[in-house]
């Protein structure tokens, strides 16, 4: 069975151990939404058709008296996360950043706009930076005491992204900032 990135990233989340739709978002709200976006109704209809594809199983188990269903990955579950992973695609890199997109069109604004700009995409980044600092990164290394490796390395990456942002706003700003010195 191949399934879509969508799913592969609702099941790999199961299989490292998010049982219910409300563990999937949470996880990923620690973990893959820096790279791969995962709402609610998303998460939930990708469980239903997992479950009836009979590559989760779910039962209920309801908690202080609402209702919830836990999933499990089935052995085709895992094998079916094993040929998702394998798959040999070409895919391009995608990047959906309405900030850098906004930057993008900075020629038909005001000239500060772009300076505003990019001060909101480092303002951005450093918040995330303390996020990871304070929520992805302990995430990842509990995921390391619980045998996963890969989740760590991941948010090194995500740490490493938002620095390298910073870094460039930092040169970026420096170069609007000096262009403006030349035009006045």
């Amino acid at each position: 069975m191949s399934l879509t990135n969508t799913a592969a990233a609702v099941l790999g989340l199961v299989v490292l151990g998010a049982e219910s739709g409300y563990e999937i978002r949470r996880s990923a709200e620690r973990s893959v939404r820096f790279f791969w976006t995962l709402g609610p109704p998303q998460i939930y209809a990708e469980l239903k058709r997992l479950e009836a594809d009979g590559l989760v199983e779910g039962r209920d188990d309801a908690r202080g008296g609402r209702a919830r269903r836990a999933y499990a990955a089935t052995p085709a579950g895992e094998e079916a996360l094993r040929s998702w992973f394998a798959a040999d695609e070409d895919a391009a890199l995608e990047l959906r950043d309405p900030e850098l997109l906004r930057l993008f069109f900075a020629d038909a604004v005001e000239p500060d706009a772009a300076r505003r700009q990019v001060d909101a995409m480092r303002r951005r980044s450093e918040r995330s930076l303390e996020q990871f600092r304070r929520e992805i990164t302990p995430a990842a290394e509990r995921a390391r005491e619980t045998g996963a490796e890969f989740p760590g390395h991941v948010a090194a990456f995500g740490r490493e992204f938002h620095e390298f942002i910073i870094g460039w706003c930092e040169r970026m700003d420096a170069t609007l900032a000096s262009e403006a010195e030349r035009t006045s």
